[in-house]
């Protein structure tokens, strides 16, 4: 019985003659078998040989979304041109389906391609706010943004996701104070130094660039707020209420007003940054605190207290990552570096 099986087993499902099935398939144009081939043929080269074969975008696009071949996916979403399907497919696609980090990045990078085979603006609307993967969502949603001009559609696309996305929706919208209140929260909250930079240089209230000063979750984009700023006494107002040393300190640098620099020297939140504001006001003074402090510091049995993480780009421009930490008796500080690879971990 095995032996008349195999005297009339199709050639295609012989695992030992590949180049003679893969020869077979160029000529066959019977779709059924085709299908059948793509389903059950046991060599990889000839179920994809096939694929590129079939006609019916239905079944292409079944095997597109559903294959659990990396390789079959690939060549299925490359023979998938209905507009309908392609929606179909890229909304529905959800990462971590194939347990290979690097088939997954392949698979993902497929389909952001794959949008630039639609031709109607509408549809990446549709993935922008529909689809399941977040990455597709951003992606389609930037490229959307390009030709729309929908102030509703836009407004909705500035007011929540990807920072990127928000930036870019808000750029177009006519509102300026809604975009303003956009991009002062993109550099309050987006943990890009680029995007921050970008939407700070759009704020033009001198109120708001106080407010993220204060406020931005990254110190760089606090630092970089301060240096949009030129109102006295909302320098003065940052200065006083950061807590952040190096911010308060930029702001300092920046106030000529001598009442102000008193009131910040008595009221600052940040130790430091009084001790800076005395140092400028009054020298003589700054030295006396400076000694007692050093007296402080030198009989202190030190008990360390985590304050932030701070980073910098050294020269030949790597990041640098530093735990900053506080005695929580006598108030000095201590810089920690922390490698790379411990940092990525967090």
């Amino acid at each position: 019985m095995g032996l008349f099986d195999s005297l009339f087993k199709p050639v295609w499902m012989n695992e030992k003659n590949e180049d003679k099935a893969l020869r077979v398939i160029e000529k066959e144009t019977d779709q059924t078998k085709l299908a059948e081939i793509v389903q059950n043929a046991p060599i990889l080269n000839v179920r994809i040989a096939a694929i590129k074969r079939v006609t019916d975008q239905t079944f292409v696009a079944n095997v597109a979304k559903n294959s659990n071949d990396f390789e079959m996916r690939i060549a299925a979403i490359e023979k998938v041109t209905d507009q309908s399907m392609i929606v179909d497919i890229i909304k529905d696609y959800k990462s971590g389906e194939l347990g290979s980090v690097n088939n997954e990045q392949k698979l993902m990078d497929k389909h952001v391609k794959m949008l630039e085979k639609l031709t109607d603006n509408n549809l990446l609307v549709d993935i922008a706010k529909n689809g399941k993967n977040h990455r597709i969502r951003a992606e389609a949603a930037d490229e959307a943004i390009k030709e729309l001009n929908d102030q509703e559609l836009l407004f909705d696309f500035a007011i929540a996701g990807n920072y990127y996305v928000r930036y870019r929706a808000a750029e177009k919208l006519i509102d300026q104070s809604v975009a303003q209140d956009i991009f002062v929260d993109i550099a309050k909250n987006c943990d890009s130094r680029d995007l921050e930079k970008k939407a700070i240089d759009k704020v033009t209230l001198q109120t708001s660039l106080a407010d993220i000063a204060k406020n931005a979750k990254a110190e760089n984009a606090c630092r970089y707020a301060v240096e949009k700023l030129i109102c006295q006494p909302l320098l003065a107002d940052v200065a006083k209420n950061t807590e952040s040393y190096l911010v308060g300190n930029d702001a300092l640098k920046k106030l000529t007003d001598r009442a102000l620099l008193a009131d910040a020297a008595s009221n600052a939140k940040n130790e430091d940054t009084r001790r800076e504001t005395t140092r400028i006001i009054d020298p003589q003074r700054y030295q006396e605190m400076l000694d007692e402090r050093k007296k402080k510091q030198a009989a202190c049995k030190h008990s360390w207290k985590f304050k932030f993480t701070s980073h910098e780009r050294n020269n030949e421009d790597f990041d640098l990552y530093y735990d900053e930490y506080e005695c929580i008796f006598c108030g000095k500080y201590e810089s920690r570096y922390v490698p790379n690879g411990e940092m990525m971990k967090r």
